[in-house]
């Protein structure tokens, strides 16, 4: 372990899902979190809320993989408006900030691609942190604890309209609501959603995203939580969107656009929070960017 006190990591939002793809699809959005991470002689003096006990916990878990001293703590500060609980992946982007850290501050020079055992382990959503940590849209399969990813190429023309209501939908909480057992028909369904899904983004044959977006699983259970969630969906896309979902648990809603043209939707969703009472934020988003930055060491 050198000597390096502090580490400046910035890392992205995620959405999950994107309908059907659910825990296997994720995409880095360009809003970002950034994070301060130093080892401290007094870490809980400081680390008041979850998010930086989350940070600090995942930085402690790669010293302890790593063999480093176990008894070094850290503290904590993060400057973030991407909401917790809207399904944008803040936990996923704390655990990727603290293990890059603590990467960064113990000297151990570990490939981004090593770390992903460890921080889909502490995160449990390989379909957020994959992307976090990476960047890019990924498809994550997890096969025999082996984690395969691969990218799937975004469009340059196209972004993410995404809607945040003011409430939360903590992810275990609304997963608590999910079928057990799904038939052979909706099996059929999601597989072939997810397959067109993939294939209309990177022909760009954009008029397909409706139907890729389609999902059986988790949607309609969670719509019983954000019984607007499907009238969104629709206000998207009447207003020129090519396909909505529910971002990853919720309760964000994101919308598919040309990015060149998408002022219309951005619009019609804040028309929509209004009479909803939603209380939400409207955010235009690029997809696919860089994933988990280490800004600066010192």
């Amino acid at each position: 372990m050198h000597n390096k006190k502090k580490a400046i990591v910035r890392v992205p939002a995620t959405s999950a899902n994107l309908g059907p793809g659910f825990d296997s699809l994720g995409v880095a959005l360009d809003w970002s979190a950034t994070y301060t991470i130093e080892i401290s002689e007094n870490p809980n003096s400081s680390n008041n809320d979850p998010i930086q006990r989350m940070v600090a916990s995942a930085a402690g878990a790669f010293f302890k993989e790593e063999k480093i001293d176990d008894s070094i703590e850290f503290s904590v500060t993060y400057e973030s408006d991407i909401p917790v609980g809207r399904g944008l992946g803040v936990s996923a982007a704390a655990r990727a900030a603290g293990i890059i850290a603590a990467n960064a501050l113990s000297g151990a020079e570990k490939k981004l691609l090593d770390m992903l055992p460890l921080a889909v382990n502490l995160e449990g959503h390989a379909d957020n942190i994959v992307p976090a940590l990476l960047g890019g849209m990924r498809v994550v399969v997890i096969d025999e604890n082996q984690i395969n990813q691969i990218e799937v190429p975004v469009p340059d023309d196209l972004g993410l309209v995404v809607l945040t209501p003011k409430f939360s939908m903590p992810t275990e909480k609304s997963r608590k609501s999910l079928p057990t057992q799904l038939s052979r028909q909706d099996v059929i369904h999601n597989t072939g959603r997810i397959a067109i899904l993939i294939a209309a983004i990177t022909q760009r044959n954009y008029d397909l995203l409706h139907i890729g977006v389609q999902d059986i699983l988790h949607q309609p259970p969670r719509s019983r939580l954000f019984p607007a969630m499907y009238d969104l969906f629709e206000v998207a896309r009447s207003a020129g969107a090519y396909a909505a979902y529910l971002s990853g648990g919720g309760s964000s809603v994101a919308a598919f656009v040309n990015k060149l043209n998408s002022s219309e939707v951005v619009e019609a969703m804040i028309v929509a929070s209004e009479k909803y009472d939603l209380g939400a934020k409207v955010t235009m988003c690029s997809m696919g960017g860089v994933g988990a930055e280490l800004l600066s060491i010192e």
